[in-house]
């Protein structure tokens, strides 16, 4: 078994990630990745420390697991598009734009993520014009380095699931794991949700 905390060694990526120690960040995150391979997450971060390494292809890599493992990971989609248009692989780039454009056309305009949608057809779009010269920014998203914002979307949960509201409270347990990565009480509660929903 493991010697060290995944959700620390999680939180240590990000920091590193932030002060671009991108081979610090990456192998934080394959220590999480070892206890939690299926950590859409965890996934898509090592994909940005690993392509701060400079190694896109091993990026790439870490993109496809991210939005395999969660395929509303829009940022991880984003990514993905970006890097397969980095390396030339148009086919790979826009099957990644198609699979954000089928997600825009089916929530509309006026759903919460239409914006982020958006941008990332946008990004994508952009990258295939000017490939192989496409950058992807590396800076992680406030929704993953925010602890604050972290602790209230876990006891919203907490709250949610008090109120009998598991498919709400599965929402704000991803906000939380987003920010403290595969935590063993956020995991637990999304097992738990997730029972009682009948999602065995």
């Amino acid at each position: 078994a493991p010697t060290f905390d995944a959700a620390a060694e999680y939180r240590k990526g990000i920091g590193a990630l932030e002060a671009k120690d991108f081979k610090g960040a990456l192998a934080a995150f394959k220590r999480v990745l070892g206890v939690a391979p299926r950590d859409a997450n965890t996934n898509y971060l090592a994909g940005l420390a690993a392509a701060g390494t400079g190694d896109d292809k091993r990026a790439a890599g870490y993109f496809e697991k991210a939005v395999k493992f969660n395929d509303t990971l829009v940022p991880a989609y984003r990514a993905l598009g970006l890097t397969r248009a980095k390396l030339g692989d148009k086919p790979g780039a826009t099957a990644a734009r198609d699979a954000l454009q089928k997600k825009l056309t089916a929530c509309g305009t006026t759903c919460a993520g239409a914006a982020d949608l958006k941008a990332a057809i946008e990004a994508i779009d952009a990258a295939l014009a000017q490939a192989p010269q496409a950058r992807l920014d590396l800076r992680v998203p406030q929704s993953f380095v925010s602890a604050r914002s972290g602790d209230l979307a876990y006891l919203d949960a907490v709250a949610l699931i008090n109120e009998r509201r598991y498919g709400d409270a599965i929402a704000s347990l991803e906000a939380a794991r987003a920010a403290f990565g595969p935590h063993p009480d956020v995991l637990t509660y999304l097992g738990f949700a997730n029972r009682k929903l009948g999602r065995y």
